[in-house]
C-alpha cells in the first residue's frame, strides 16, 4: 500500500495504530523511488490526510506516476479508491496537484452519493 497512490490515500485515512502495524510489517521497495523510510512515509501520509490525495510518482511501476483518493462516505474509513495514472511523460509534476484536486473532488462526490448502508466496518 505504500507504494501505490491507491495505497496510501487508504493509509492516510486509517487510525495512526493501524498504520504504525503497517509499517511495522516493513516498507519493502516496489522500485528505486518506493519510499521506504517510516518517517518519511507518516510525512507524506500527514500531507495527504491534508491534501486529500495522494501522489505517486514512479514508486510502484518506473515511469508510471497517478493521483489517487479514497471514497470515505462521512469521512469514515474508505470503502473504495478513485485513481488516475499515466506514464511520466504525460503526468509532469505542474499537473499532479490540479489533478488531485479533481479526483479529489470526484471521490468526494461518490462516497456523497453512496447510499447510507454503503459504509463498511
Amino acid at each position: 500500500m505504500h507504494a501505490t497512490s491507491n495505497g496510501k490515500a487508504v493509509l492516510a485515512a486509517l487510525p495512526q495504530a493501524e498504520v504504525g502495524a503497517y509499517i511495522d510489517g516493513g516498507l519493502d521497495a516496489v522500485t528505486p523511488h518506493t519510499i521506504t523510510d517510516p518517517g518519511r512515509l507518516r510525512s507524506e501520509l500527514r500531507g495527504i490526510a491534508e491534501a486529500g490525495f495522494a501522489i505517486c510518482r514512479e514508486e510502484a511501476e518506473e515511469g508510471v506516476v497517478s493521483v489517487g483518493a479514497a471514497i470515505r462516505p462521512r469521512h469514515g474509513r474508505p470503502i473504495a479508491l478513485l485513481s488516475i495514472s499515466g506514464p511520466k511523460s504525460r503526468m509532469s509534476p505542474d499537473i499532479l496537484t490540479p489533478y488531485g484536486e479533481k479526483v479529489r473532488l470526484a471521490a468526494e462526490a461518490i462516497a456523497i452519493a453512496l447510499p447510507v448502508d454503503a459504509e463498511m466496518s
